[in-house]
């Protein structure tokens, strides 16, 4: 365990796979142990379907910085815009929430492009939108994912 919040209600327990975080919540109600065994039977699924999140999540940033993602899908990235920050398991949600921001550490990248009248032309895309919000995405099957509306994160 990483870290352990017992001061919030919902009391959290936060673990670490690479650069993610995993955050599980549980209550005198819902126990640690339960709740721990509800995210262990779930995670490996969740990681294994992290990119289907990331690319919905990029259909939902899609809307708010269009022009961002109109440049981005116009030239191959090295690197993705988008990441998974951590996972989080709910109290009363077996699926897991993905916590979706900007790549911190995204590269400007150029390439060439053709324009709609079939000209070349140069492509730099500098660096993702500054913001440090988060797009909140929902597992909820086996490949499906929703928008996690009205999701606040604890801890």
């Amino acid at each position: 365990m990483y870290g352990h919040w017992i001061h919030c209600n919902p009391k959290v327990c936060e673990f670490q796979h690479g650069s993610t975080m995993i955050y599980v919540s549980y209550t005198d109600e819902k126990p640690m142990d339960a709740q721990l065994e509800v995210a262990r039977r779930t995670i490996a699924s969740a990681f294994d379907e992290a990119e289907g999140a990331l690319s919905f999540a990029a259909q939902v940033s899609e809307t708010q910085h269009p022009d961002f993602w109109s440049q981005a899908k116009r030239i191959e990235l090295r690197q993705k815009p988008l990441v998974v920050f951590g996972i989080r398991y709910g109290l009363d949600d077996p699926f897991p929430v993905y916590e979706i921001s900007w790549n911190p550490v995204f590269q400007p990248v150029s390439g060439v492009a053709m324009s709609d009248d079939w000209v070349e032309e140069l492509i730099q895309i500098e660096a993702p939108p500054a913001n440090a919000e988060f797009i909140h995405i929902r597992r909820t099957a086996a490949h499906q994912f929703e928008i996690a509306s009205g999701y606040r994160a604890i801890a």
